[in-house]
Parts: structure tokens; sequence; C-alpha cells
């Protein structure tokens, strides 16, 4: 066998003709070598030596550092190559078997009668996955050559907490075309694009249900924590978790075959990625390489179909694009290294669309009016005659929130937030009610301007009853992921209740979807060195919510009085998504006045 690559954690001398490629998704170096090297191979048959045919098989599609990382510890307790095979997906079914084998023929040069007999020979007595009925668990000692549904079941842990919805609306025609045409082909690169409100969400949950119903391993995610729990999917996370990356100049993978979510993604049929548009290319081809180094069958040409496996894109283009903070490649205002146009699994997806407006079936002027704003600047007299009711003076809205009628306002920018956010907290709240968040001062005169830095406290102030929001997802696993909102229901020093004087390291927050009670400390944390002494300042990840921006209120739907206070949209298709949030322009209200120059869609070129 020839040997064409090398990985490695050196750096080898170019000089001997080598040729860096770039880091494997396990941070090693990747060179081609100047002549391909002859390396020792025994070419097991697999009518004789079965396990010693599928441990070629693993070595030749999975990258691993050593033998050990060919066995999927704790779900392949048999520790049989055979098993593992099944399990990865190369031979859980007779038409793979088949393949496989094909070739092992085509190489050895048999004839068809030959090679009949070989296939006939080698799946004697071998049970696949197409074989087994799911819904009856066998009983017994398991065969040592068989995916028995226990097996399965075991590795599809995910299915085992889903449960059916109840009250889900029937698909729409549209809908249920791409329910059909992914569960027909079912493997292969998928994307579902729809505007605002245009069904998205509740697509993802009854492609969820049908493909769980049917066997499925189905894996949910989103660009963000709050978009994953918005889609009340248990199990659903960000996309970075799902697949472990973490930044380090490049995104890097951390998953090892140990764990979890190693095991979650090697057994998932669907892979399924809300609100993708919001994700940044080098991001999703960074989770794309974890899972080819998982799945196998990296430089195949029709990846993911070889592996059995399918992606499923979910998103619009004409929303507010990835935050980067690239100046070289703009176009329009879009990065065109960043946006997901630009990607090659993207764009050979099977596209299915979705024009059929849901969030705004009582106000179909409002559909019209950002149907127009996601194509065009609208001009002056569209502007008057969709919005002109929606148009109130700043005064009105602090009145309102001096009664606490108003629920939500959505900015273009921080300072706007920051200023509304300590505005209603005033006038909702006496300040003899208001406790100050602030750091354990020292009287070290180097340190004043670093613990008095502005914004470091986002919360500067706090009391009983006042609306917060996170703005980590420190406490995702609990429910407080980066977006989710609550209302602090009490504030402690230590384990007691707070008393006037003390410092506050705990307040209580009920979160607003599920009433869910999360204990929030200070664990937002910074570092300074001065001298020999090492300091560190550290605050709670909690902001006001009674206003946040545009990019927070991406993915969500705004059923109560909403407000608009626009002072500049620098990013192209703010407005369409600051509008898009209510469900009728009776709930609107705008801050001033608009012109056709606050409008920037997207441009054309990176629309799907």
């Amino acid at each position: 066998m020839r040997r064409e690559y090398i990985h490695t954690n050196k750096k080898l001398k170019c000089t001997r003709g080598h040729v860096f490629l770039g880091v494997d998704g396990h941070e090693r170096n990747v060179y081609r070598l100047k002549r391909p090297r002859l390396v020792r191979f025994t070419d097991y048959n697999p009518v004789h030596q079965l396990e010693g045919y599928c441990y070629n098989l693993l070595l030749k599609t999975y990258a691993t550092r050593s033998e050990n990382g060919l066995i999927s510890a704790g779900v392949n307790p048999s520790e049989s190559y055979f098993v593992e095979c099944q399990l990865r997906g190369l031979l859980d079914t007779a038409a793979k078997m088949e393949a496989h084998l094909s070739e092992y023929a085509n190489r050895h040069l048999y004839s068809a009668e030959h090679f009949q007999q070989m296939v006939e020979t080698t799946t004697a007595g071998l049970t696949f996955r197409d074989d087994l009925d799911l819904s009856t668990p066998q009983d017994g000692d398991e065969p040592p050559y068989t995916t028995t549904p226990a097996r399965l079941r075991n590795a599809l842990e995910d299915n085992a907490e889903w449960t059916p919805w109840e009250g889900l609306p029937d698909p729409t025609e549209q809908q249920q075309q791409a329910i059909d045409d992914i569960l027909t082909k079912g493997t292969g690169l998928f994307k579902l694009v729809g505007g605002p409100g245009r069904g998205k969400s509740v697509l993802i949950k009854h492609l969820v249900q049908r493909l769980r119903t049917a066997g499925k391993s189905v894996v949910v995610c989103a660009s963000t924590a709050k978009a994953a729990r918005l889609l009340e999917i248990p199990g659903a996370t960000t996309w970075h978790r799902t697949v472990g990356l973490k930044k380090k100049g490049t995104y890097a993978a951390s998953l090892t075959i140990q764990d979890d979510r190693y095991q979650r993604l090697l057994e998932a049929h669907v892979i399924i990625i809300e609100e993708c548009s919001m994700l940044a290319n080098d991001v999703i081809y960074a989770g794309i390489d974890v899972l080819k180094d998982i799945w196998g069958h990296r430089m195949s040409a029709n990846w993911p179909d070889l592996c059995g496996k399918s992606i499923i894109f979910v998103g619009d283009t004409g929303q507010l694009p990835p935050v980067c903070s690239h100046n070289k490649h703009v176009v329009g205002g879009i990065c065109t290294r960043c946006h997901i146009s630009q990607n090659t699994y993207y764009n050979r997806a099977t596209a299915h669309y979705l024009t059929e407006p849901l969030r705004h079936l009582t106000d179909p002027d409002l559909t019209k009016f950002l149907d127009i704003v996601r194509e065009r600047r609208p001009t002056m007299e569209e502007i008057t005659e969709y919005l002109g009711q929606c148009f109130v003076g700043e005064d009105v809205i602090k009145q309102r929130l001096a009664s606490g009628s108003l629920q939500t306002i959505i900015c273009t920018h921080r300072d706007d937030v920051h200023e509304y956010n300590s505005l209603a907290m005033n006038c909702l709240f006496p300040a003899a009610v208001q406790v100050p968040i602030h750091c354990n001062r020292t009287d070290h005169p180097g340190l004043k301007q670093w613990l008095e830095e502005p914004n470091w406290h986002e919360l500067p102030s706090v009391a009983p009853g006042c609306k917060v929001m996170f703005t980590d997802n420190y406490y995702h696993e609990k429910g407080g992921a980066n977006g989710a909102t609550g209302t602090v229901s009490g504030l402690y020093s230590g384990t007691r209740p707070y008393q006037e004087g003390h410092h506050i390291t705990m307040i209580m927050v009920k979160l607003d979807d599920d009433g869910t009670d999360i204990k929030v400390t200070r664990t937002k944390a910074a570092h300074d060195r001065i001298g020999n002494t090492n300091y560190v300042k550290k605050t709670f990840p909690l902001t006001l919510s009674y206003a946040f921006t545009a990019h927070k209120a991406q993915g969500s739907t705004i059923p109560g009085d909403c407000v608009l206070h626009v002072k500049e949209a620098f990013a192209p298709g703010m407005l369409y998504v600051m509008l898009s949030r209510v469900t009728t322009r009776q709930r609107l209200r705008i801050v001033g006045t608009l012109a056709p120059e606050d409008f920037d869609p997207i441009p054309q070129q990176f629309r799907t």
C-alpha cells in the first residue's frame, strides 16, 4: 500500500520535498510526501478473515492516532471491528457491504460468478440494520456480528428523551413537500430557506418528529444558544458545542472518541443547523471537518451521501449576516469570506423554499412591506403608506416605560439599549430598592481606572422584580442561554438574603419561558497584574432586558407591544429583521421617522 500523506505533531523540513497542506481536525500538521512510501499491508479476504477486512476498512476511512481509536468506547462492548463498521455506517446495510466487496473483487480481478459467491458466503449469517425491526427488542445473547436493536437504542440516547409535540399545526403544502423529499432521499445536503415567520421552526419540529418516529437519530443545533432554546427541542444546543469547536486563533476541534458528543455524532443520521446564516464560513467548515473525521470518506466528492448521513441547513440569507472584523473582502456591506452564500456545502444543498407567511397572517400589508424591503429600499411613499400609523415621539415611549405598560424595545445600537434600560430601571424601581453592582474595591491607586471600566458591569444595578437577560452561555445547560430572559426573584450575600451594606454574591433569576429558577453567581471575570500581584474582578453575566439589539432579536417572535429605535442601521438586513419580529403593526411603534436610506437589504448575489 502506498502512503501519500503524513499526519504529525512535529514540524517537518519542507526542503525534503514535503508539501505542507495545513492542520487536520486533531491539530496535527498534514504534509504530502515527495514520493509515496510503500508500507506493509495485509489485504485480508472478507470471506475468511472478516475482522481483518473490517480493520483495514476502518484504517482506510478514519484518521486515528492508535488502534484504540478504531473502537467506540461504551458503544461497542464486543470490540468487534465488524460491529464498529456497522455502528459507523460503513457496513450497516447489505447494499453497503456489497459495494465494498465489489471494490475488493475488482482489485483482485474476480469474475462475476466468483464475486457473487463471495457476497453470498460473506453475508451468510450476518444481520444488517435494514433487516431489523427497531420497535421489537430481541432477547437472549447477542450474536458476535449483529447490530441489535438494544445496541442501537443505547447509541441513540437522544431519541429516548424525545416525545411528540402536542398541538403542533399540520404542515403546509410547502412544508410537506420538503419533508417528503428529505425522507425519500434519505441522505445528502438540504437547505430550508424562508423569510421571517414562514414556518421554518415548525418544519424543523415536523422533521424531527417524522425522522425519530422512523428510528433515525437526529442532532439539532443552532448558531446561537438562544436560537437553539427557542426550538424547544430537548438536546438542541449551539453548533460550536455540538462539534466541539474552540476558538484558538483558528477554530480547533476538541472532541475525542471518549466524548459523549463524539458518540452522538457518530450515530447521528441527520444534523439540522438552525439560523445558519449567522454562522461564519470558517466556523461551518471547521465543524464539517470534525464530521468528516468522525464519519469518514473525507475526500469523497459526494460526501455525506456515501456515509449515509444528511445535513440540513435552515435559515434566511436575507437576514442579518455573521458578525466579523474583516474589511478587505466586503461587498455591499457583506463579507465575502464569512457569508454562508459563499459556502461550498450550502450551495450544493437541495433547496426548499418556504414563501407562505404564517406569523403575519392577520396583517398581510406588513407581509407586503417586508417583501419589499427584503429586495430593495422602499420609497418614502411606501414607508408612509405601510408604517405611517406606527411612528411616535420619544416622549410617548418614556411615558409608557414609566407606567410599566411597555414590554420590548429593539435598538440598532448598544448605547441606546443601555439608555432605555437605565430609564426603565429608574422609572419602575425607586432608588431606595435598587442595589448597585460593584467589586470589592481596594485602596490601590493603580486599580481604580480598571475597576471602574465603563460597561464592565452590564448590570449596573439590580432590584427584585426587574427583568434581566443572560449575556453568555455559562448557564446554558440550566436554560440560561445567551439571550434568555427572566425576572430577578431574589438577592443573596453568600447563602443568606441580601442586607444593605453587604456584597451581592448571587442573584436568583426565574426564566420567562418555563419558570425555572437559576442561581447566578459572578462568573464573568477579568485579570490584571501590578508588580508581582495578580488581581481578579468578577461580575454577573446579566444585563437588563427592557431593551436589546437587533442581533439579539433575530429568530424570536414578539407577541406583545414592541418599540423600534433606529438611529443608524449599520448592517444590511437589520431593519428587515427588526420589523419582522412583531405579528401585526398594531403592536408596533417606531421612534421618530424612517427614510429610504435607513433600509439596506442584503445584496441579491448573497441571497438564496
